[in-house]
């Protein structure tokens, strides 16, 4: 029991650890966009996942990748995984992903806040340059890409309830492979399109993260109040059943011992006497 406590002990200090590291990394890259126009590794990851227009299926791989992760089917995939949960009586679950919703103003309003710095993309425009693949410059206003951000904590928390709102095992895991497909591709999806650097994308999978790991969180929390209940309903319904059991048993004793008493004094009582 005292290694139990400790472990978990240890293990919540480890997660608020790792949860506030990455809320600080994310300021931190956010405070640095906003005096950069590029960071390290943009250009390199960035253009590096361009140079893939010279294969014919990128185009079509990308761009479905990109209707998946766009605001409006997002927003579809939302409101039916919001109603799959409260259908299946996963109010928890629900909330959750309703939450998504007001955590995008989140996103938002980073957004609104960090503006790089645009004299350099102002002249690539003015010239021409920077339009076409191989060499797409993202515009200044990207921080953090909406689309990465969205796919990831959508289709993040889907993966996560996909078993629980089904029980045919193989719907659950086709569910769980497209979720790792969207949320793998959507970033190199954005880069390809010349819509995003390698930082934006980067952000946008931090900020999702943090929000996803606050809710792994919370559910650990929830299925262990849910594990005990059902626990405590157990073994109330077991009670219940071996008093009932003990009821039956005793009642079938007692009647064979009250007839066998009732016999017994219709044997012993003497006949009443008769007169001559």
């Amino acid at each position: 029991m005292l290694t139990r406590r400790i472990w978990s002990h240890r293990s919540e200090i480890a997660f608020w650890t790792l949860w506030l590291s990455a809320v600080a990394s994310f300021v931190a890259l956010a405070a640095w966009a906003g005096h950069r126009y590029t960071l390290p590794l943009d250009r390199r990851v960035t253009f590096g996942v361009q140079e893939l227009y010279r294969y014919g299926w990128a185009d079509r791989l990308f761009q479905t990748v990109n209707d998946l992760g766009s605001e409006g089917t997002i927003t579809l995939v939302l409101f039916a995984a919001f109603a799959i949960a409260l259908l299946r009586g996963l109010r928890y679950e629900a909330l959750m992903i309703a939450g998504t919703g007001a955590i995008r103003y989140v996103q938002l309003g980073v957004r609104a806040t960090v503006h790089r710095p645009d004299e350099q993309y102002n002249a690539l425009r003015a010239s021409f340059q920077g339009l076409f693949p191989p060499r797409m410059y993202p515009d200044t206003n990207g921080f953090p890409s909406g689309h990465v951000f969205g796919a990831t904590i959508v289709y993040g928390l889907i993966f996560a309830y996909a078993p629980r709102a089904t029980a045919f095992k193989p719907l659950a895991w086709l569910i769980r492979a497209f979720c790792v497909f969207e949320i793998t591709l959507i970033g190199p999806a954005r880069m390809y399109t010349g819509a995003h650097w390698f930082s934006d994308v980067t952000g946008a999978a931090l900020l999702a993260g943090i929000y996803l790991a606050l809710a792994w969180k919370i559910d650990g929390a929830i299925t262990h109040i849910r594990t005990v209940a059902a626990e405590r309903d157990l073994a109330a319904a077991a009670g219940l059943s071996a008093q009932s059991r003990g009821q039956r048993r005793f009642a079938r004793t007692a009647r064979p011992a009250s007839a066998g008493v009732a016999a017994d004094r219709t044997t012993r009582e003497p006949e009443p006497a008769t007169r001559s």
